[in-house]
This record gives structure tokens, sequence and C-alpha cells, in this order.
């Protein structure tokens, strides 16, 4: 279209310069040609340069929204196998038998030894990192080697109530790498502080002479 319309200028100017072969002076007709020739120049510029940059705005724009467009639908990555495994770190789960043991009714020139026998519940190897006692009759023994998953053992006290009398309930703290960190175990049952009568201080005047 431009071009269309700097061939009609050039058309007109033509006709305008056989119209004025009459006039006197030709420089002014040559003068007013190159005059129009450099607008028609300057006019066919400027709209090829008004186009080029309204094509590329127009592709920048579209190369643009595509842009936005891929980066909107970009799958979520999953989350990678070290993640899940910080997210389901494996613990050993300890299960006992019993936590309570109930004592026969002693002396307390008596000692005993009881055993908590438990199990290994969970997914790891489970650690008795330490056993509190509360009281000094209490003495325990406890495995040092991991328990692997699925496997028993045991937790031996030694049980010694001597200086003791009446009721007795005492406790003993279990502290573990696993679930639960924390046990607490006890012993119960009656003491009395007198022995057992023997045989030979028995009375021997109503047995018969």
């Amino acid at each position: 279209m431009v071009w269309d319309i700097a061939i009609g200028l050039m058309l007109i100017v033509s006709l305008l310069v056989s119209c004025n072969r009459d006039k006197p002076s030709e420089t002014i007709v040559s003068s007013n040609i190159s005059k129009t020739k450099a607008s028609v120049s300057e006019g066919v510029i400027q709209g090829i340069d008004s186009s080029v940059t309204k094509s590329t705005t127009e592709a920048e724009g579209h190369l643009n929204q595509e842009d936005t467009i891929i980066k909107s639908t970009k799958p979520t990555e999953p989350p990678s196998s070290k993640q899940r495994k910080k997210k389901q770190k494996k613990y050993g789960r300890i299960v006992f038998d019993s936590t309570v043991y109930h004592l026969k009714k002693m002396s307390s020139h008596e000692k005993v030894n009881i055993e908590f026998r438990f199990r290994n519940e969970g997914e790891a190897p489970l650690q008795i990192l330490e056993v509190d006692v509360a009281c000094g009759c209490t003495t325990p023994t406890i495995p040092f080697l991991d328990i692997m998953p699925g496997e028993e053992n045991k937790i031996s006290i030694y049980y010694n109530p001597v200086g003791k009398s009446g009721l007795q309930e005492p406790k003993i703290t279990v502290i573990t790498n696993g679930i639960p960190k924390k046990t607490i175990l006890g012993l119960h049952g009656m003491v009395s502080d007198h022995e057992a009568p023997r045989v030979d201080s028995l009375a021997t005047d109503s047995l018969p002479k």
C-alpha cells in the first residue's frame, strides 16, 4: 500500500511538471520535484519502520504469552526418593508382655529374680539405653545388643526387700531409642518382716513321753 501511494505521488509530480513547462524558471520546478521526492521517500521509510515495529511488538507479545502458558501448565515434580526417606524414618517399638509384676506375700529375708519379657514390633533395631530404679532394693540387668525387628528379649530385676515391710511398689524406668522413649515397670506385693517358723523351734512339751 505504501508503494502504491508513492507511485501515485510520482505521477502527480510528473503532471505538475508538464503543466509548468511554460514558466520562465525551471529551477523552481526542479526544486519542487526534489522536495516532493524527499517527502515521498521519508513517508515510505516511516511507513516501513512503523510496520516492522508493530510486527516485532506483536511477535514478542505472542512469545511472552506462550511462555506464560508453558510455565503455568508445567507439571509439579514428585518428591525425590531422598525426601521420602527423610519423611519416613523408621523406629523400633518396645512391647512388654506385662509392665507390672505381682509379688506373692513374702518375707523381707527372701530374695527373688523377676523377668519382664518384651519384643521389638518396630521397623528398626531397638536399643535399651538406660534403666533407672527408684529403690536400691531392685537391681536391673539389661541386654546390651540391639534387638532386631521381630526379636524378643528380657529385662531382669533382682529384688531384695531386706528391711521392708508392708505394701511394696518399686518402680523401674526403661529408656529406649525407639517408641515409646520411656516405659514404667513396677513391682507390687506385700512384704513381712517376720521369718517363717522353724521346726526345731516348736515347743516339745506337747510331744508324748
